[in-house]
């Protein structure tokens, strides 16, 4: 995967957020935590607090209940009423008799403290009730106390010498409509005989009141449990009963009478409560983050923006632009220092690169102007074999112009007057050397110059000696593998930017592997010139040497395109600028 190479700024800012988003997280991370464990932990010390006064207050309501019962059963007129009906079967109404030696002591028991909220009930095991608080039908009395099983009922309660004893849920015995009763009962014993059991005490209390204490303590669920871990009064369901016990929060009160009581929270709204600071501390941190990150972005780039801008300047600096604007201070002395050292140095490449321009520029000069100087050795040996053999045939016409086209070439090749010369004197001096290859090889070879009408070679500037070594090209390599006769034409024309020159032969073409091998030489010799020039001389310069030094001359302003002909042949075109047109836009 290829790396991303995110500006100064962008990394800088990216640094410093994601140090701070860090550091926030962390902070937020661990607050929330600790603000969740103090909240958990209040939450179970106040559950734990309800749970205590809860139990303070059943306590009570059942003390009530043990207070009135105990006083009642150690009562001197019941325990003696109860004894009397206990031992003496001759009382013509037993039920008349107990309502007149105990009524008087209930209703002044149940009156002064409040106690109509419970029922109290008294009996015995031949049938003798007598109740008052809580409203009774006095028939369902009646029935219970005829009814065969009484008997079995009264055997069947559980009874603690001396102690109290409470039954929860207990189904109303006494009225038709359904009601449920917690009771509580303590034995009336003999005034003489404190082990004889002669009547029972009952203390009902209803239900609700019980509920009326527990429900207020929402939203826990509760459950009052027995020794044995059975629920004697609830509200939680089977499905609530059989769930993980670690999805809930239980606190425990022992109650006076050995019963548990329980309370239940379920986690789920325990989270419910804390969530919300929570998430509002996050939402407190993500905006704290946002404007922080924000003023992170912006300091960051306040604060590169210098550097920027020396990046930018930077990035425009090459060989022709070695300057930067160094007018305007940007208020951060190392900026300013990096500006003013980068200039300095710029300021002394320039120097540096000028000076070794200039040495180089002399010594390819120099070099150019040497080879320049050269003439092809096999050229001047083939020119004066033929002289020699005219000679001989006594042509001293041909003799004549021999000598003539031989001195003005040797006369052009050897002045350093000037590099440049007009494309016209050099077509000129170039066509000397095809009429000496005309008066070579006579009618074996053929050439042609061809001007387009309206375009003036006199204003068109070029090389000297960049057409010849072209020329001898098609000699040395293009009419080698072909029979004559050989063909040069040279052609000329503008458009309205640039001037044309082309020489094309009908030799045998050079190849796509050819040009490539050219180009890659041409290359070569424009990045190394001082060490490839060496190698060349006048015979060896052809295109190579020709397009590199035009190269070297114009630069853009000159380009060459070489090619193979379709039937057979290689044509290489020259383009220059048309500098009148040109330095007249």
């Amino acid at each position: 995967m290829k790396k991303i190479n995110y500006p100064f700024h962008t990394r800088l800012f990216i640094n410093i957020s994601t140090v701070v988003i860090f550091i926030i997280s962390l902070c937020t991370g661990i607050v929330s935590c600790t603000l969740y464990k103090n909240l958990m932990h209040e939450n179970r010390t106040s559950q734990e607090q309800i749970t205590v006064t809860t139990g303070q207050l059943i306590d009570k309501l059942i003390d009530d209940m043990d207070n009135l019962a105990l006083f009642i059963s150690s009562n001197p007129n019941v325990t003696n009423a109860f004894s009397s009906l206990y031992f003496d079967n001759t009382i013509e109404n037993p039920q008349k008799y107990l309502s007149n030696a105990v009524m008087d002591t209930l209703t002044a028991v149940t009156i002064p403290n409040s106690s109509t909220r419970f029922r109290i009930n008294l009996f015995n095991q031949k049938g003798n009730f007598l109740t008052t608080g809580i409203p009774v039908n006095f028939s369902v009395l009646n029935n219970h106390v005829s009814n065969p099983d009484y008997q079995m009922w009264y055997s069947s309660l559980p009874l603690n010498q001396c102690k109290p004893f409470l039954l929860f849920a207990e189904e109303d015995y006494l009225t038709v409509k359904p009601q449920k009763f917690v009771s509580l009962y303590r034995e009336i014993f003999h005034p003489s005989h404190l082990s004889l059991g002669v009547g029972i005490v009952e203390i009902q209390c209803p239900e609700s009141l019980f509920l009326t204490i527990l429900d207020t303590n929402a939203p826990y669920s509760y459950n009052i449990l027995d020794q044995n871990g059975t629920p004697l009064i609830t509200n939680r369901s089977q499905e609530d009963s059989s769930s993980d016990p670690k999805n809930y929060i239980l606190t425990k009160q022992e109650l006076n009478c050995g019963y548990t009581l329980c309370l239940y929270q379920s986690k789920i709204s325990v989270y419910r409560l804390i969530l919300p600071f929570v998430f509002s501390l996050i939402l407190t941190s993500l905006l704290i983050l946002s404007i922080m990150t924000y003023v992170i972005f912006v300091i960051a780039k306040h604060t590169t923006k210098p550097l920027c801008t020396l990046i930018k300047q930077i990035e425009t600096v090459s060989l022709d632009n070695l300057k930067i604007d160094t007018s305007k201070k940007t208020g951060i002395n190392e900026v300013d220092k990096l500006y003013k050292s980068f200039s300095q140095m710029c300021n002394r490449l320039t120097v540096s690169i000028d000076e070794n321009l200039r040495i180089k520029s002399c010594e390819l000069r120099s070099n150019l102007i040497a080879l320049q100087s050269q003439m092809n050795p096999h050229f001047l040996y083939n020119t004066l074999a033929i002289i020699k053999a005219m000679t001989k045939e006594n042509n001293t016409k041909q003799i004549c112009n021999i000598c003539d086209y031989l001195s003005k070439m040797l006369r052009y090749a050897s002045s350093h007057e000037q590099s440049l010369v007009s494309l016209d004197t050099e077509l000129e001096q170039s066509e000397l050397y095809l009429k000496l290859m005309k008066i070579r090889y006579e009618d074996l070879f053929e050439y042609k110059i061809d001007i387009q009408p309206g375009f003036d070679p006199t204003s068109k500037k070029i090389i000297k000696l960049s057409i010849q070594p072209i020329l001898e090209n098609c000699f040395q390599h293009g009419f080698k593998k072909v029979l004559p006769i050989w063909k040069i034409h040279i052609k000329c024309w503008q458009t309205d930017s640039y001037w044309y020159l082309s020489i094309s032969d009908n030799g045998y073409g050079i190849t796509t592997e050819e040009i490539e091998i050219l180009k890659n030489r041409v290359s070569e010799f424009l990045n190394n010139p001082s060490d490839t020039i060496n190698e060349l001389s006048i015979g060896k310069m052809g295109l190579i040497n020709t397009i590199a030094r035009l190269n070297l001359s114009f630069k853009d302003d000159f380009s060459y395109k070489i090619s193979r002909l379709e039937h057979c042949g290689t044509k290489i075109e020259l383009r220059g600028v048309n500098y009148d047109e040109h330095n007249d836009c």
